[in-house]
């Protein structure tokens, strides 16, 4: 690890422009040319290029033609972008052995993905909160106070799948 300075991208890039003007300043020496002559001579086409851009005339009608332009290759491509609801779209609940649960779903490029599953109160249907350790889980109501352990309830993995399987047989509304 003593040469970690050798693989920073700064040291790359600043001792790439140093190279680059000692092999420029060894070209001209070679070619008995004024000392980074070739140097300058790039800097000033590179300035005259960016001044020929900035000074390029326009017609107004031709700015307007290339912003509508844009404006519609945007509306397109945002478009065909746009990902249409699934049938299953509003089945985010459903009860599993007294317990109630509630998700989301998120598109993940080409398949739709099932986000924040989370347990409900069987009594008042508020979110359960994990009140366990890391040996032993529990978890309790807020609003009413209902306690049950672990083992009581599913874990999300077994309701994930259930969740799926009641899509794929169209067993829900």
């Amino acid at each position: 690890m003593k040469n970690k300075w050798i693989h920073n991208p700064w040291t790359i890039s600043i001792g790439t422009a140093l190279l680059s003007i000692c092999l420029t300043a060894i070209y001209d020496l070679i070619k008995d040319k004024p000392f980074l002559s070739t140097l300058l001579h790039v800097v000033t086409w590179i300035f005259e290029l960016i001044v020929s851009v900035l000074t390029f005339k326009l017609s107004l009608w031709i700015v307007i033609l290339l912003m509508v332009g844009l404006w519609l290759f945007i509306r397109v491509r945002n478009l065909s972008k746009k990902v249409i609801d699934p049938d299953f779209w509003n089945y985010k609940r459903d009860v599993f052995n007294k317990w109630i649960w509630k998700w989301d779903y998120e598109f993940l490029g080409s398949s739709w993905d099932i986000i924040n599953l989370r347990p409900h109160c069987p009594n008042c249907e508020t979110m359960l909160i994990n009140k366990g350790s890391m040996y032993h889980g529990d978890v309790r109501c807020p609003r009413c106070n209902y306690r049950a352990t672990d083992k009581e309830i599913e874990s999300t993995n077994d309701t994930k799948v259930l969740i799926i399987d009641n899509i794929q047989k169209g067993a829900y509304n």
